[in-house]
């Protein structure tokens, strides 16, 4: 985050310069370069609709990439790529989708009796120490009691399994094991640790040679390999983000693949196929529990049955749809995110696409795009005249009673204690998830750098006080 200048004639010029640069980027968005490519094995399949849908989304919003492709029945009826030198087979992160491979190696191990689900964590990881009542079941299900309220790592990137584990031995339960469903992340890690104690091999050569061969899924990587950069979202304009590669992390978000491998993929576990290596009923196991499977939920999306599950990393964002009565399969992936559109235009990208091929009506909240892009004039202009609040304080030097002076200078500094207080603790309760500062930063860059500006301004006006009390004095 840059520094609020400190010479104002200057910082004016750079600030004016800066704001015409952001605006003519604004204006920009969504008219970079891009290659779609379609096709259709379906004589009714509403391939123009959903093409038109898709770019029409990719605009609004400003996605630098879009890879989408439906299958109906195992067979390929649309593939759409957007953005360039991108197509179908172009890698990008698939985030949370990752957990399904895991909770899929998982089941291998159980169906061959060298992991009982019902059995302590501990039974195969001896060093995790957290409670000897979380089991296998719990942490596939996502009931495991550990929660991100609780702990998020902070190793370095190319910290192991066992680091990982050592660094939560450090945490305590938020709920009793097996009693309330809470999305934690590490609980696939472990699962991805007790793949390699088991196997006697590294996670990557388990699920490479077990899963990802057998399969054919020849475009799916184990070890950071994508093809597009990432991006945030800076009141709707792309910033590109290099996004690391947590090695104790691959389990439950870290894997890479193209959009063809992914279908490939929900074409077999939509039917169950023997090469996955488990039973027709260890898979109905694995995608049916409610509310969260083994690495799939179950739901219903535009009101469709559906097993179905998302990723998102700061800068990827990939979603994977089995339609269960209607026989289709859907993937999507791009390379740029933010909170909000996780909240908003994401869902609704998803629930447009299953409209379309159900014969409903897609949701339609592009114009929320245009209100998001309309805070950046409206931030630049709250920042312009909570300075020049100041810098006329400072030049003017207003007579003021102590009393009053001593007030402005306390509000001025409680407000942005609180802010700093209280804002991770909010966002903890809206999303019932752990959130980091850094985190923040990742899925709200403007509106935290607005913030922080902000902050500042505060910061600079109580400083002001403060200079003519003690000028006075």
């Amino acid at each position: 985050m840059r520094e609020s200048d400190r010479t104002l004639p200057g910082g004016r010029l750079r600030g004016l310069m800066l704001v015409a640069l952001l605006l003519a980027m604004t204006l920009l968005a969504g008219l970079s370069p891009a290659t779609s490519v379609a096709s259709s094995g379906a004589a009714d399949f509403p391939e123009a609709q959903l093409q038109e849908y898709l770019e029409r989304t990719a605009r609004a919003i400003g996605l630098p990439s879009l890879c989408v492709e439906v299958s109906y029945r195992g067979e390929t009826v649309f593939a759409y790529a957007r953005g360039e030198g991108v197509t179908t087979d172009t890698l990008f992160y698939i985030g949370s989708i990752s957990k399904s491979f895991t909770a899929l190696a998982i089941m291998q191990l159980v169906e061959s009796g060298s992991i009982d689900l019902d059995s302590p964590v501990s039974r195969y990881l001896p060093e995790f120490r957290v409670s000897e009542q979380i089991t296998v079941r719990h942490l596939l299900n996502q009931v495991s009691g550990m929660t991100d309220l609780d702990y998020i790592p902070a190793l370095p990137w190319e910290a192991t399994f066992d680091d990982l584990i050592a660094d939560m031995n450090t945490m305590s339960l938020r709920h009793v094991p097996g009693t309330t469903f809470a999305y934690f992340n590490q609980n696939y890690s472990l699962l991805g640790a007790m793949v390699e104690k088991v196997s006697g091999q590294a996670y990557e050569t388990y699920v490479q040679e077990r899963i990802l061969n057998p399969l054919g899924l020849e475009r799916t990587y184990l070890r950071g390999e994508v093809d597009v950069t990432g991006h945030l979202s800076a009141f709707t304009m792309s910033v590109p983000r290099y996004e690391p590669f947590p090695q104790y992390d691959l389990p439950g978000g870290y894997i890479s693949s193209s959009i063809s491998d992914l279908v490939k993929y929900l074409n077999m576990m939509a039917t169950q196929d023997a090469k996955l290596g488990v039973s027709r009923a260890g898979l109905e196991l694995m995608m049916q529990t409610d509310p969260y499977g083994m690495g799939w939920m179950w739901g219903t999306i535009a009101g469709r049955p559906a097993v179905h599950h998302g990723g998102s990393l700061p800068g990827y964002v990939a979603n994977s749809v089995m339609l269960t009565e209607d026989g289709y399969n859907i993937a999507l992936m791009t390379n740029k995110n933010q909170l909000l559109y996780s909240l908003f235009f994401y869902p609704d990208l998803t629930r447009g696409i299953v409209s379309i091929i159900t014969d409903q009506q897609p949701p339609d909240r592009l114009y929320l795009a245009w209100v998001f892009r309309a805070l950046l004039p409206l931030a630049v202009l709250n920042l312009f005249f909570a300075y020049r609040k100041s810098w006329r304080l400072f030049r003017g030097a207003t007579p003021m009673p102590r009393a009053k002076r001593i007030t402005r200078i306390a509000l001025n500094l409680v407000i942005p204690v609180a802010i700093i207080m209280l804002i991770p603790n909010i966002v903890a309760v809206v999303l019932g998830r752990g959130m980091t500062w850094q985190l923040a930063f990742y899925m709200m860059p403007d509106m935290l750098i607005w913030m922080t500006l902000g902050i500042l301004s505060n910061v600079a006006e109580a400083a002001v006080h403060l200079y003519l009390l003690a000028r006075v004095d």
